[in-house]
């Protein structure tokens, strides 16, 4: 998948001449301290629920057995849960977080400790991010499709996040490009983790009526995985084949 290291500001490392990284000030309520001895004290705020979050603490922890080594500080999570509650005024020397909340975005750049956050849903609290390109994702979805031959598309996603907003965005500009339209669902309301069954069939409900409208053969974008296994249930509730009338 395509991504770009997008990181606003880094904290410099303090390395040596040598080759070994000095022992850099934290501030704390206004006060700097030297990092404690031994190896860099890192907490870890990702969650291990889902397979993204896991495989970027596969790379973090091969990152450490080539580089460390950290003490690190990580546990069972999901990506909506609170933040541990040490957090607050902890005086480690390091974080990395897929923040999901401007609370917990706040929480962490108000312990003072260089931090770097992987989940561009908080932006603009002065949290240094990593994110995807989600342009070129809409777009090589858009230029797949259409070199399949498809002259009909649609996209499916959240309207209240902003990393789908910019997949639906690059999709259909690309789209735009050839002189082709699209067709765009949101779920309705509010998205939110963990939501119980009725909310579930009422989503799908909703989906298979737009799905029956919608003009075949068509090439769909969905915004997520999550929202892929939707759209194959959706088909298989409707009707559709797959892919021969929607891909």
């Amino acid at each position: 998948m395509p991504a770009r290291a997008a990181a606003k500001k880094t904290a410099k490392s303090g390395r040596s001449r040598a080759g070994v990284t000095s022992k850099p000030a934290v501030k704390v309520d206004g006060r700097r301290r030297a990092r404690r001895a031994g190896p860099p004290h890192v907490a870890l705020i990702v969650e291990t629920s889902l397979a993204y979050g896991r495989g970027l603490l596969h790379g973090i922890g091969r990152y450490i057995r080539e580089n460390g080594p950290w003490s690190v500080y990580v546990d069972q999570r999901s990506l909506y849960d609170p933040p541990p509650p040490w957090l607050k005024g902890w005086t480690g020397d390091g974080i990395i977080s897929r923040a999901s909340s401007p609370q917990i975005a706040k929480l962490i750049v108000d312990t003072g400790v260089p931090a770097v956050d992987l989940n561009e849903e908080v932006m603009g609290l002065g949290l240094p991010l990593i994110y995807n390109d989600h342009h070129m994702i809409g777009r090589l979805a858009a230029e797949h499709l259409m070199e399949r031959g498809f002259t009909q598309f649609a996209f499916l996603g959240h309207d209240n996040l902003e990393w789908s907003n910019r997949r639906q965005a690059g999709f259909q500009r690309a789209l735009a490009a050839r002189d082709f339209s699209c067709d765009v669902f949101h779920f309705p309301g509010v998205w939110t983790p963990g939501r119980a069954p009725p909310r579930w069939e009422e989503e799908m409900d909703s989906l298979n009526g737009w799905l029956k409208k919608l003009p075949k053969p068509v090439g769909i974008m969905a915004c997520n995985d999550f929202r892929a296994v939707q759209l194959i249930d959706a088909c298989r509730r409707a009707q559709v084949a797959v892919p021969e009338q929607a891909a």
